[in-house]
């Protein structure tokens, strides 16, 4: 069993992880199961670090990001079953409670946000959740098939008159997210055609996927979004949270 402990900060994510991610190649895990597992860590993770240590709204609710506390992450492999516990001593929550997003909903009605939790569990074979001693404990399980860093993103394209193309390469991830929303901000004001070419992305999580849904949004008031090159894994995630569904998929 390996084990990181860190303060639950997302200044931590990248930190957690490459430890998944280390530990995952160690035990030979194939392409697509790597990224579901990592998917699913850094959801969890993200998760912990914005609301776990939040102090009190005053509505029974939590302040995102207004405190912060201990998280440990505990890893191994037994017989094709990859197992990770996360734990804290935050607030007491069982995200597995958390009502499931319609992901059939029209994109004009869907919020930005509340997918990582979603995401998570369709990426795991089993996951559960326990509040003993004073400590969240939630253990997420998935079984691999065998194969034989920092995030990174890298944004290229840019405008042609009134269309715009985005080349993404790398990871749209909660790091990174900002990245493109930036590009997007200063970019997007009078564009007609908006095309993502995702063909040398590797992996978006639920903080990417707001991003696109929030240029959709866009789009849908001023002409049209492509989403073009997906990778096997990222449509995969497309299709899980309904997205499929809503963007125009080349």
């Amino acid at each position: 069993m390996k084990k990181i402990e860190c303060e639950a900060l997302i200044s931590n994510l990248d930190k957690v992880t490459s430890f998944v991610e280390d530990e995952l190649e160690s035990l030979g895990c194939g392409k697509k199961q790597l990224m579901q597992i990592t998917l699913a860590a850094e959801e969890i993770y993200v998760n912990i670090a914005h609301y776990a240590y939040g102090k009190s709204d005053g509505a029974g609710g939590v302040v995102p990001d207004s405190g912060s506390g201990p998280m440990s992450l505990s890893m191994w492999g037994d017989n094709g079953l990859v197992t990770l516990i996360f734990e804290d001593i935050g607030v007491p929550y069982n995200p597995l409670e958390k009502e499931d997003p319609d992901i059939s909903a029209d994109v004009d009605d869907r919020q930005i946000g509340g997918l990582g939790i979603f995401m998570a569990k369709k990426s795991m074979d089993n996951m559960r959740y326990e509040y003993r001693d004073g400590r969240n404990i939630l253990t997420l399980e998935k079984r691999i098939g065998v194969n034989g860093g920092v995030s990174m993103l890298n944004i290229r394209g840019g405008k042609n008159g009134e269309n715009l193309l985005i080349q993404l390469e790398g990871r749209l991830d909660t790091t990174t997210a900002s990245q493109l929303e930036e590009k997007l901000n200063s970019e997007i004001d009078g564009v007609k055609e908006l095309t993502f070419d995702l063909k040398n992305l590797d992996y978006i999580s639920s903080a990417g996927l707001r991003i696109l849904l929030s240029a959709q949004k866009t789009m849908n008031n001023q002409g049209k979004m492509i989403v073009k090159n997906a990778s096997e894994e990222v449509q995969e995630i497309f299709e899980v949270t309904g997205f499929s569904d809503i963007f125009i998929i080349q």
